[in-house]
This record gives C-alpha cells, structure tokens and sequence, in this order.
C-alpha cells in the first residue's frame, strides 16, 4: 500500500517502522516524498525509551544504546507542538475515554504500573488530539487504544467543534 501523506506518527509507528525491514523502506520511500511529522510527545516517549535503556544498560550496549539516541535526535523530523487546542481535544478525549481500553504492558524486565498505564493512555491521547487538531492521519500500531477514541470522537463531534472525523492507518496496512 502507497498511501498519501503527509502523516502524524505516533511514537509505537515510529519505532516500529525504524526496526521492520520492510517498515524502514517504506519510511525511506515515503520520507523522500513528505516531511516525516511527529508529536513533542512522541520526542519525550523515545528519549525516555533511550533513558530507561542506559540506566539497565551493561557498559557494552550503553555506547549503542547513546548512538541510538544521538541518531534519532538529530533525524530530520517536524516535531509538532502541544498548543492550547491540541490540549483542549485532549482533554476532551480524557472525559469521553478516562480510562486505557488495553491492558498495562510488561517491558524491560517490569511491569507497568496502574499510574504508569494511565500516564501513556495520557500521552496517546495528546499524540491523537495532535493528529486530530493538525488534520493529519495518524499512523499507529496500537488498534485497540486509538480505534477507541476515534468511536468516541465519532459519537461525539460537537464536542470537538471545527475539527473533523480522525483518520487511522495502521502500520501493517503500509507494508502491504
């Protein structure tokens, strides 16, 4: 599939995209076409990824693990801001959908606390409300959470006014 963009991706379509060797040729591809649009969100999301890793990292992978994160600070991205109404739709969104429809993830050797789980439910809504108020489709890889708050903005448009329906495209789909 050869999609149109420009995009909004969210930081699980980011990652996965950079690791999928077909993902990484579809990015290049798409990356010479459009400006590659992520949220600050999503900035925060991998550099605290690269944070967690060193803190557990052995002295051998902490060199590869600061490459890594060397490499994606300075990959040319559009980091696009959280504005006022970006945080109005996702406040919104907050009171239509308060809780994760997903369960909390074990990763890196721990699991997810009930405070944690609520705080990336947190961050994908400001990821979606970014995609949602900058009219861009978001390319996820996390169906369950973000079809969730596309039914709930569907049931709901007058509490997002001026801003139209969200639009998904899930990773899997740009691959084939």
């Amino acid at each position: 599939m050869n999609p149109e963009g420009p995009f909004l991706f969210d930081t699980s379509a980011e990652s996965w995209l950079s690791r999928d060797p077909a993902g990484r040729q579809w990015l290049l591809q798409y990356s010479r076409r459009h400006l590659v649009y992520v949220s600050a969100i999503t900035v925060l999301e991998r550099l605290t990824g690269f944070g967690i890793a060193l803190a557990q990292a052995t002295s051998e992978r902490a060199g590869w693990i600061r490459s890594m994160r060397d490499s994606y600070d300075q990959t040319p991205a559009r980091v696009l801001p959280v504005h006022h109404a970006v945080v109005r739709a996702a406040a919104e969104l907050i009171c239509l959908v308060p809780d994760a429809p997903s369960p909390p993830v074990s990763a890196r050797r721990r699991a997810e606390s009930k405070a944690g789980r609520i705080a990336r439910w947190r961050f994908d809504i400001v990821i979606a409300a970014t995609s949602l108020v900058q009219g861009l489709p978001l390319v996820h890889n996390n169906s369950r959470d973000f079809e969730v708050l596309r039914e709930a903005l569907a049931r709901h448009p007058e509490r997002f006014p001026g801003l139209g329906a969200m639009r998904l495209l899930r990773c899997i789909d740009l691959k084939e």
